[in-house]
C-alpha cells in the first residue's frame, strides 16, 4: 500500500512540475482532461461578434481556413433573416421575442476530421478570430 502511495504522490508531484516547466505540457494535459467531457467529436459551436452578425453573410466550410470542416449550419437561421428586414426597415409578417441589438449569429462547424482532440484545436483556432465572439465543443446535455 505504502508503494502505491509513494508512486502516485511521484506521478501527481512530475505531473505538477511539468506543468509549471514546459507550457506546451499544460496545453497537452488541458487537451487530454478535457477529451474526458461528453461532447460531440465532430462539431465546434461558435458565436459570431455582432459586427459580423449585422454583415448577414452566408457561411460556409471554406470561410474559416483554419479549420477543415465538411459543413457550416446556421443554428439562428430563422432568426437571422427577421432581424435583418427588422434593421433595414422591411414589415414581417410575425414577430419575435428578440433583443435585435443585441443578437449574434450561431454557427455549427462539422469537422472534416471528427475526433476529440481536433475539436479542441478548432476551438483554440477559432477563438482568435476577430470576428467570432466564443467558440466551444458541442457538449452533450441529457435530460432524466
Amino acid at each position: 500500500m505504502k508503494k502505491v502511495q509513494k508512486s502516485l504522490t511521484l506521478c501527481v508531484l512530475c505531473a505538477f512540475l511539468g506543468l509549471f516547466m514546459f507550457s506546451g505540457v499544460s496545453d497537452r494535459s488541458e487537451i487530454d482532461d478535457l477529451c474526458n467531457e461528453d461532447f460531440a467529436n465532430d462539431r465546434v459551436i461558435i458565436v459570431l461578434t455582432k459586427e459580423a452578425t449585422r454583415q448577414f453573410l452566408d457561411y460556409g466550410p471554406e470561410d474559416f481556413p483554419e479549420v477543415e470542416l465538411d459543413e457550416v449550419v446556421d443554428l439562428t437561421s430563422f432568426t437571422v433573416d427577421w432581424v435583418e428586414k427588422k434593421i433595414k426597415g422591411i414589415p414581417t409578417d410575425r414577430e419575435m421575442l428578440v433583443n435585435v441589438e443585441e443578437f449574434k449569429r450561431i454557427l455549427s462547424l462539422r469537422l472534416a476530421n471528427p475526433s476529440k482532440k481536433n475539436v479542441l484545436r478548432a476551438v483554440a483556432l477559432l477563438e482568435q478570430r476577430e470576428d467570432v465572439q466564443s467558440a466551444s465543443p458541442s457538449y452533450r446535455i441529457y435530460l432524466n
